[in-house]
């Protein structure tokens, strides 16, 4: 989306000269985004407000850690979406989807944008699970009993968040990320 360049250019630098997380972020970042906007694309949302929310959703995560990085998040999108020119109201529409985004601070959704960017966010995780494995053991110390048990029930609180008409999509890659899980060795 050649109108969203500037904000993908600023997420990508983020990402790549993060010192709390790695390049796979970036990947994770453009996954979302793009399944954002496919999701509202065939609920008949705004792609543009999905696509936007959803590369910036981990932004306050990459340049700040995980610890409320839905708040920093949204506190910097604002930043990026106003030095960019975008207008108040598309901004807000951002900010909210990515403060909502987290499965483990229940808030509720005030758009649909909002429940396909929570859920994009979710699907991409159960497919790079083994990024997840790693950035789990690494990132938070954890050893390896405590990341499966931590990423458990991350996945559980994902599944979640995944709208019921969507979950019958997603079942089997969420099923494969409960059992990658659940191998005897992580490593």
């Amino acid at each position: 989306m050649k109108i969203l360049q500037g904000v993908e250019d600023i997420v990508r630098e983020s990402c790549l000269n993060s010192s709390f997380y790695s390049a796979t972020s970036w990947t994770h970042s453009k996954n979302v985004a793009e399944i954002s906007r496919k999701l509202a694309a065939k609920n008949k949302g705004d792609q543009l407000i999905a696509y936007a929310a959803g590369l910036l959703h981990d932004i306050g995560s990459v340049r700040y850690g995980r610890e409320n990085h839905h708040w920093t998040g949204a506190r910097d999108a604002v930043v990026v979406l106003r030095g960019l020119g975008f207008t108040p109201s598309f901004i807000a529409k951002v900010c909210h989807c990515i403060y909502v985004h987290r499965s483990s601070v229940r808030i509720e959704y005030k758009s649909q944008e909002a429940k396909w960017v929570a859920a994009a966010d979710a699907i991409d995780h159960f497919v790079m699970v083994d990024e997840m494995i790693a950035v789990t053991k690494r990132d938070m110390h954890l050893s390896e009993s405590k990341a499966k048990i931590y990423l458990l029930k991350k996945f559980k609180r994902d599944w979640q968040k995944i709208p019921d008409s969507i979950k019958p999509l997603v079942q089997r890659d969420y099923k494969a990320a409960m059992l990658r899980i659940q191998k005897p060795r992580l490593f």
